[in-house]
């Protein structure tokens, strides 16, 4: 072999994280927190962004109104980004005990209707683990 082909492996090698001469790849490796989500001045290390939590988890912003009556409109909200949270308290409808804190960094996505905030929901996506946790608030 000539000294370009093995000049060419031993770049290739270490390009790939292997060992060539007893040395280790010079390269940085990429953390699992590789995205940093920005809220109200502050930088978060998040394994996802918010956009590739809201295609994930399914949670595309919408908003609606419908007409209840001649003059009378209903406006629901779906999915809005509130920002984020530290140990938020979620709220179980079936399980006891109602309220459980979530420990951690949490995104948070809430679902309402405007005129009747006592029906809403919260998706709530850890920033460490990409978990999907959901806070049911009111009569939904």
């Amino acid at each position: 072999m000539s000294k370009g082909i093995i000049l060419a492996v031993a770049a290739t090698g270490l390009g790939l994280g292997i060992a060539v001469n007893g040395q280790v790849n010079p390269f940085q490796e990429v953390t699992a927190h590789a995205a940093i989500i920005k809220f109200q001045g502050k930088h978060y290390q998040s394994k996802y962004t918010v956009r590739q939590i809201r295609y994930k988890y399914h949670l595309t912003y919408q908003r609606q109104t419908f007409k209840v009556s001649k003059d009378v409109f209903n406006h629901v909200v779906r999915n809005q980004y509130v920002g984020i949270q530290r140990n938020p308290s979620i709220r179980r409808e079936t399980k006891l005990p109602m309220f459980v804190t979530a420990h951690g960094t949490y995104a948070g996505f809430r679902s309402a209707y405007v005129e009747a905030a006592f029906n809403s929901k919260t998706a709530y996506v850890n920033l460490k683990t990409g978990k999907l946790v959901v806070s049911h608030n009111g009569w939904a």
